[in-house]
């Protein structure tokens, strides 16, 4: 397709540049915004640019037009708020933390303090308490719950119950991975599944989900009231929150009370700070004894896994590879993640294991500045340029490809890989791990135990290295065992959708039958 034929004047390529936008030419309209930009600065202009490059997932340049936006409009929320997003998906949490902290502070706004608690997860620095105590913000000044005693709904024990999913990534995200498993399982099992969808677009996957559910609405243009008087004519009976504080969440509503159960799960790895909110979905190894007092909420454990999942490939496991090729240790995380600690102790193992490289893979490097920031990072961190392997991935089939070429992934902390983990040993490729701060840096902890492979997991960096290297000391036999590490994990909870959904439905009736009883939201282990 030919290019958009433009003068040098700013208002016709701040034009050309929204046409071509507007087309899905995405690349075409960012050098566009740029050359206009370039002769004449225009701080909204800046922000469409901002966006849109954080839409093509260039967060790094990103970051950068937003910040000479909020710089030329400081009283600009959205800009601050797009601006934290850019810095957190460029991998600089705790900048983003400070933004998002700072703007909150001097308006008030509920959408910045969310972002600042997302961003916290991600900093090595503070402990479970004090991430708790900043999560305990968000309850103040929220709206006033209406008591679920309050509710009309029939308090019969034994009757199919209406269940309600609130979230925005009802798509190729792992939120909808877990509902791609769980949906067919739960109909089956006579459950009323209604969607409330917060997210805009969709793809192949969310038309799987379209077709298990009673009723499907779109939530993204109804205000907080609207959204709880349309869960009232549903009468649904348990409403679930499945982003927490990320993007696109509507915590507001489930604080006014929109079921009489009210649980979070899964699309946020912490407390949602909301009152109104009865439990928090875990496991006893997501959630140990003695933890829950960093959460709001009632645990609410199930006995393996807090969640299944549904791969999204069946690709080969095997290797590629010439046999006698060093061993590539990879990461396909968050670069969010890759605190400066950890970048140390991977440096540690590479220099410890002859001829070996590090391969990281990720959405979050499309953009030049992105790589070349990470590159300088691991190098600061001690590793040879010549061993670091940076690309990106455009999507899950690609990385799950990649995943061929590593012997040994390397997950991170204080914020451990999730969905991460399960790509890693459904691709056959075992996966070192530590067990990390609170629910966000126990989520491969937990995937390797369930999966039967605790033996990866470290409680220290010295112990990460050992058995890092002990994996690179016998390359041959991982790569003999890639076939049995994926059968592994399909035999666990992890992929059994019929026995996840046989323990969550049971989880879910047990808080049914005690609100029926009149009794409050307490404490579930099956």
């Amino acid at each position: 397709m030919d290019p958009i034929d433009v003068t040098t004047n700013p208002p016709s390529l701040s034009s050309a540049a929204r046409l071509a936008a507007a087309m899905g030419r995405r690349d075409e309209a960012a050098e566009l915004m740029q050359r206009s930009l370039e002769a004449q600065f225009d701080p909204r202009l800046a922000f469409d640019l901002g966006n849109l490059l954080f839409d093509s997932h260039r967060f790094r340049e990103a970051s950068e037009w937003l910040r000479k936006c909020v710089a030329a409009l400081p009283d600009s929320t959205p800009a601050h708020g797009n601006l934290a997003k850019a810095l957190l998906r460029a991998g600089d949490p705790a900048e983003a933390h400070a933004v998002a902290k700072a703007e909150h502070a001097r308006t008030g706004d509920r959408e910045m303090l969310s972002i600042a608690l997302l961003s916290i997860n991600y900093l090595p620095e503070l402990g479970d308490e004090e991430v708790y105590r900043q999560h305990l913000v968000y309850r103040e000044g929220l709206p006033i719950d209406r008591g679920a005693a309050s509710l009309p709904n029939g308090r019969d024990p034994e009757r199919p119950l209406r269940l309600g999913f609130v979230s925005a990534d009802l798509r190729n995200h792992p939120v909808g991975f877990l509902l791609d498993a769980l949906f067919p399982a739960l109909s089956r099992e006579g459950w009323e599944i209604h969607v409330l969808n917060n997210g805009v677009g969709g793809d192949a996957l969310t038309t799987r989900l379209h077709r298990h559910c009673r009723t499907w609405h779109d939530i993204t243009r109804k205000g907080d009231g609207e959204v709880q008087a349309l869960c009232g004519t549903l009468g649904l009976d348990i409403a679930l929150d499945m982003s927490g504080h990320s993007g696109g969440h509507r915590l507001l509503a489930f604080a006014r009370r929109i079921a009489p159960i009210q649980a979070t799960w899964y699309g946020y790895a912490n407390t949602s700070g909301v009152p109104a909110m009865d439990y928090f979905i875990a496991d006893p190894r997501q959630l140990p004894h003695g933890s829950e007092r960093y959460i709001l909420e009632q645990p609410l454990r199930l006995p393996d896994s807090y969640i299944c999942h549904a791969p999204p490939a069946r690709l080969e496991t095997s290797r590629i590879a010439d046999a006698s090729s060093g061993v590539v240790f990879g990461s396909f995380n968050n670069i969010a993640k890759l605190t400066d600690e950890v970048l140390r102790t991977w440096s540690r193992i590479i220099a410890a294991v002859p001829d070996s490289r590090i391969l990281v893979r990720s959405i979050m490097l499309r953009d030049a500045a992105s790589l070349s920031r990470l590159r300088s990072r691991l190098v600061a961190a001690g590793m040879l340029a010549e061993r670091i392997d940076l690309g990106f991935c455009p999507d899950a089939e690609s990385t799950l490809e990649s995943y061929r070429h590593v012997d040994v992934a390397l997950d991170p902390w204080p914020y451990s890989g999730c969905t991460t983990t399960l790509d890693s040993l459904w691709m056959g490729v075992p996966v070192v791990a530590m067990e990390g701060r609170g629910v966000a840096g126990r989520h491969a902890w937990g995937h390797l135990h369930s999966a039967g492979l605790g033996q990866w997991v470290s409680r220290t960096a010295d112990d990460y290295i050992e058995v890092a290297v002990a994996a690179a000391n016998r390359r041959d036999q991982l790569r003999a065992e890639r076939t049995e590490i994926r059968e592994r994990l399909s035999r666990s909870t992890l992929l059994d959708a019929g026995r996840f959904v046989d323990q969550f439905q049971r989880a879910l009736r047990t808080a049914w039958r005690r609100w029926c009883d009149g009794e409050p939201p307490s404490p579930i282990e099956q």
